[in-house]
């Protein structure tokens, strides 16, 4: 029987932890939320040259998205570490917005950073939710899929004009609060 293809808009791309590793940080996200949940369904690809995507679905809110990609860098007594976390999001409709996003290791708090298909150069304070867009002279450069294949993430896990499309190894239900700040 063939896994039904997982289509979505957004993703992230996790360097460094296994599958069943992975399964259980995005488990362990949906038991930190609180509040009134809605159910998500994600998708997991198997691992390609340490590389892993999760396949996030299109009912869960920027915020949840963008702390969930924080969250799988982990916590200092995880077992496992990633050693790369990149979030993408496609605009559907507006291709200009599409962006990527990484760690910001030069910032004092939970932070990602990153740059949108237009140049524009995006900050994202995790939590606190705010998102900074800025024009004007970036350290990011690249253009999305070029800054992913600067990184090495296998050509199969690359999204495509829309965004991802995967066969999943694993899919996973979890209930996340619709939280937006």
């Amino acid at each position: 029987m063939t896994a039904k293809l997982f289509e979505s808009e957004r993703g992230i791309l996790v360097r460094g932890l296994s599958l069943d590793f992975t399964l259980g940080k995005v488990k362990e996200y949906g038991e930190l939320t609180g509040g009134e949940k809605q159910p998500h369904l994600f998708a997991v690809s198997r691992v390609e040259e340490g590389w892993l995507l999760v396949g996030v679905p299109a009912n869960m809110t920027r915020y949840n998205f963008h702390n969930l990609a924080c969250w799988m860098l982990g916590v200092r007594d995880d077992p496992e570490h990633a050693t790369g976390v990149i979030a993408v999001s496609f605009a559907g409709s507006e291709p200009g917005e599409a962006y990527y996003l990484i760690p910001d290791d030069e910032a004092n708090d939970a932070a990602f950073i990153g740059r949108r298909e237009d140049g524009s150069t995006l900050r994202v304070d995790i939590p606190m939710g705010k998102v900074k867009v800025t024009r004007g002279k970036s350290r990011f450069q690249e253009p999305l899929l070029d800054f992913l294949r600067g990184r090495q993430v296998p050509e199969s896990l690359l999204p495509g004009p829309r965004g991802f499309a995967l066969t999943p190894d694993r899919t996973l239900e979890i209930a996340v609060e619709d939280y937006e700040p």
